[in-house]
């Protein structure tokens, strides 16, 4: 179940079912909006597991921009052994994304701090000299990394994801 907790009917219905339920069940949940403490707060006897992303994920991210090509290969090259090729695409189109929306003054539905705005700014500013080009080159990355995403899903892909995004990067950083 996806983010059940944090809705108060999906999470009053929940908790119903494993009251009422004869036998010990295992239920899943993915939760992001909630902390391991709110959850025990509904569900005492809970096994909680947490996953976070690594800290170079957020690293890469940061450095992705034209001219940082070898720091952010190796910050990939890191992530490589350790995330799984999908999230490193999905993570690098949402930063993408995230970047285009600030350049086109788009607001959208994700919310970021004010700090995170600002160093979002700050990056999306590297991609080029003035506003009709960053968009420009950020819209082709963007797109690239929609045709990774969409050969993957086809089977059309000539390359792993992992050699996919090593070619992009080395030409969309150089």
């Amino acid at each position: 179940l996806e983010n059940a907790l944090s809705r108060k009917p999906q999470r009053d219905a929940l908790i119903k079912v494993v009251k009422e339920s004869p036998t010990t069940s295992d239920v899943y949940i993915w939760e992001g909006t909630l902390d391991p403490k709110s959850i025990k707060k509904y569900f005492p006897q809970a096994r909680i597991f947490t996953s976070a992303l690594p800290t170079n994920m957020w690293k890469f991210l940061d450095a992705l921009m034209p001219g940082n090509l070898k720091t952010c290969m190796r910050y990939k090259a890191q992530l490589d052994e350790t995330v799984d090729e999908h999230m490193l695409l999905f993570m690098m189109q949402r930063r993408c994304k995230d970047l285009l929306a600030l350049e086109m003054k788009v607001v959208g539905k994700r919310k970021v701090a004010p700090w995170q705005a600002s160093q979002l700014l700050t990056q999306g500013r590297k991609w080029g000299d003035s506003s009709q080009n960053r968009i420009q080159n950020l819209s082709k990355i963007y797109h690239k990394l929609y045709d990774i995403e969409v050969g993957t899903k086809t089977g059309t892909l000539s390359f792993s994801i992992q050699k996919a995004l090593d070619i992009s990067l080395c030409f969309y950083l150089q």
